[in-house]
Formats: structure tokens, C-alpha cells, sequence
């Protein structure tokens, strides 16, 4: 029960917005379950909304090697992208998750959020 214990300690440092301690905490259960590719999404968030842009990028290309139409790593691809002030690129992440959420329930909130910034970067 060890790695999902800690993830959950992982998110709810992010949530209180202790992105630096959220990083080390995701590092940590990296080291526990090295195959988990999805914790450099984790990382890659958190490493944005420090400003870490390069980082932060880096960790998402490292998600999208072994999972490249992953919509949620499509999506922090495009608020980092937006970031940088690069809407073009921005918009064709989304429109790459938007493609992968096609047929998503229109409640489901992660592509109504993909949708929504579509739609303002528009």
C-alpha cells in the first residue's frame, strides 16, 4: 500500500501548493516504482507552476515516450505552451486531447476543461 499512500501525500502537497515538497515526494515514489511513467506527469505539473519550464517540459516528454497520446499530458503540454506566450503550440496539444477525449461524456471534466481553454485560446 506504500506508493498510493504516498502519491496521495504527493497530491495534497500540490494542492496546498507545496509544489517543491509535492516534487520530492513524487521523486521519492519514482524511486519506489520506477516504471510509473505517470508520476513524471505529477512532477512535470508541479515543476510548472513553480515556473520550471524547461523542467517541466522536460518531465512531460519523458510521459509522452511511453505514452504519447495521453490527453492529460497534452493538456499541461498546452498550459505550459500558453505560458510561454506560444498559443499555436498550445492549441495543438489541445486539440491533440481534445482529439483522444473525443468521445468523452460532456460531464467529464477534465475534457470540459480542455474544451474551455480551447476555447479561450481561440
Amino acid at each position: 500500500l506504500q506508493p498510493p499512500v504516498v502519491h496521495a501525500r504527493g497530491r495534497a502537497l500540490e494542492m496546498r501548493e507545496q509544489y517543491r515538497e509535492a516534487i520530492e515526494t513524487f521523486q521519492a515514489l519514482l524511486e519506489i516504482t520506477p516504471t510509473d511513467i505517470s508520476l513524471h506527469t505529477d512532477i512535470g505539473r508541479c515543476q510548472r507552476r513553480l515556473g520550471e519550464l524547461d523542467e517541466a517540459e522536460a518531465s512531460f516528454e519523458r510521459s509522452l515516450e511511453a505514452f504519447p497520446y495521453s490527453p492529460s499530458v497534452h493538456y499541461q503540454l498546452a498550459l505550459l505552451q500558453e505560458t510561454r506566450g506560444d498559443v499555436e503550440m498550445a492549441v495543438q496539444h489541445l486539440e491533440t486531447a481534445l482529439d483522444v477525449w473525443a468521445n468523452a461524456d460532456s460531464l467529464y471534466k477534465p475534457a470540459a476543461r480542455a474544451r474551455d481553454k480551447l476555447a479561450e485560446l481561440q
